[in-house]
């Protein structure tokens, strides 16, 4: 989505790497549109804090503050030096005005991020290390575009950190885990992203795991 944001540049704010932008459980009334950086977003599980994702340029968090008073449902800190655009109820009007195909990308969102958020909550609770990691692999290739996909062997840009961020793995599980599936010829482990040599086989495994 090539977007225009330059007549947006009051409503920036910049963040230094480790700021915290809002935390979980406080209210807020302001959404986030990410013009240059990433931001990560923590969400509290017992006494840790678990990644449930990294966010990157033109994607929005927050959203859900405009639509319901209702306490924020995760933490956000930018990841690396980020410049956001914040709006609220009040000049939310202002962007929608000024860039209108951003409408049916937000209604979108608001559908997809409540679907997400939950699949990715259920997934920190599961307790198997190769199960956490086999539904990680498939979450990463259903957020390749359709057009880009080569079918049931599937290249997927993801080092140890990203899958120990998006897991919630420690490194000893999830290098563990990965050499097992090496081993096993499942994926093959390059440098810096990992080769599915067939997704259906992980598709299938975490479906044979719910039903038992």
């Amino acid at each position: 989505m090539a977007l225009n944001l330059g007549s947006f540049a009051r409503f920036a704010k910049n963040y230094r790497n480790g700021q915290m932008i809002f935390s979980e459980f406080e209210m807020g009334d302001t959404f986030y549109l990410i013009q240059s950086g990433q931001v990560e977003l923590l969400k509290l599980d017992g006494d840790t804090q678990k990644t449930l994702a990294i966010l990157k340029p033109l994607e929005m968090f927050g959203e859900m503050a405009i639509l319901e008073s209702s306490p924020r449902s995760a933490t956000a800190i930018a990841h690396g030096d980020c410049v956001l655009l914040e709006f609220n109820s009040k000049n939310f009007q202002s962007l929608m005005m000024g860039l209108p195909e951003l409408a049916m990308s937000l209604l979108k969102l608001f559908i997809t991020r409540m679907y997400d958020s939950k699949s990715r909550y259920l997934l920190l609770k599961k307790q198997n290390p190769h199960e956490r990691l086999a539904e990680t692999f498939v979450q990463l290739v259903s957020e390749i575009p359709i057009e880009n996909r080569t079918g049931e062997e599937q290249m997927i840009n993801a080092n140890v950190e990203l899958l120990v961020r998006l897991s919630g793995l420690t490194e000893k599980q999830t290098r563990n885990a990965l050499e097992d599936f090496s081993k096993e010829k499942r994926i093959e482990v390059r440098m810096g992203r990992i080769l599915i040599k067939k997704v259906s086989y992980f598709q299938k495994y975490l479906a044979s795991l719910s039903k038992g």
